[in-house]
C-alpha cells in the first residue's frame, strides 16, 4: 500500500494541474483524488478525505461535472451515488482543445476580421494614432489566434 505522505504528494500534483479548467483549490483537489482513486468514491469518503463537507463536496461536484470528465455511477441495491473521474488523459487534452476552439479561436475568427475592418475604414477618416496602435494589438492578436488554430489541429490530429 502507498504511504499516506507519498499518496498526497500525488495529489498534490495533480491538484496543482487542475487550473487550467479554471477550478479552486477544493475542486481541484477532489479532481485530483478522483483521477488517482482506481475505484468509485462516494460523496463521504471524498469528504472524509478532503475534510470539507458533505454539502460543500455536493457544490463543488457542480463545477466538476460542467467538465465533463465526472462520471456518476448508480450501483444497484443502493441509493449512494459513486464518483469517477476520466483517466484517459488524451481525452482530456481533447476537451481542452475544443474548449480552446469554441471559447478563443471560433469567436475571433468569426467577429474581428470585421473589427479589423471597422478599425482600418475609421483610421482612415481620422488617422487617429491610438486607434492606430489598438488595431496593430488587435492585428497581433488574431495572427496569434490562427497559428493556435494551426497548433489546436496539430494536437487535434496526434491524439
Amino acid at each position: 500500500m502507498v504511504s499516506d505522505e507519498l499518496d498526497k504528494e500525488a495529489i498534490d500534483f495533480f491538484t496543482e494541474i487542475c487550473s487550467p479548467y479554471g477550478f479552486d483549490l477544493l475542486s481541484s483537489k477532489i479532481f485530483a483524488i478522483l483521477y488517482l482513486e482506481p475505484r468509485e468514491m462516494t460523496m463521504e469518503e471524498l469528504a472524509e478525505k478532503t475534510g470539507y463537507s458533505p454539502a460543500s463536496i455536493c457544490n463543488t461536484m457542480k463545477t466538476i461535472q460542467k467538465t465533463g470528465f465526472l462520471k456518476e455511477i448508480h450501483k444497484p441495491k443502493t441509493k449512494k451515488l459513486y464518483f469517477t473521474i476520466e483517466k484517459d488523459f488524451s481525452k482530456h487534452l481533447k476537451k481542452m482543445v475544443d474548449m480552446i476552439r469554441k471559447t478563443k479561436i471560433e469567436p475571433a475568427k468569426d467577429r474581428l476580421p470585421q473589427l479589423i475592418l471597422n478599425f482600418k475604414t475609421e483610421i482612415k477618416k481620422s488617422k487617429d494614432l491610438s486607434s492606430i496602435k489598438k488595431l496593430d494589438i488587435i492585428e497581433k492578436y488574431y495572427k496569434q489566434i490562427l497559428n493556435m488554430e494551426k497548433i489546436t489541429n496539430y494536437i487535434e490530429s496526434q491524439i
